[in-house]
């Protein structure tokens, strides 16, 4: 997930990986591999050239990455909740 949010803030996949700290090819070895078991594509690529080349995410992506946050919100809430008992 850490890696879809780079993905959006930076618009690349290469920049992502750098700020993640692994390599390019680990970066899109693992967006390939989520996108294969989901039979969907979370990130629209567009390849390098004169004007460059960049990434986003698609609404699948927007949606994963949403569902994942809103997860993650709810059981920070429940821990914050338990820890208050």
């Amino acid at each position: 997930m850490r890696l879809l949010v780079e993905i959006d803030r930076l618009g690349s996949v290469s920049a992502a990986a750098r700020e993640l700290g692994m390599s390019y090819r680990y970066a899109l070895e693992r967006i390939t591999v989520v996108e294969k078991r989901l039979g969907r594509s979370l990130v629209e690529r567009t390849r390098g050239g004169k004007q460059g080349g960049g990434a986003k995410l698609t609404a699948v992506g927007y949606e994963l990455l949403g569902d994942y946050q809103g997860m993650q919100s709810s059981l920070n809430q429940l821990t914050k909740w338990y820890i208050d008992l």
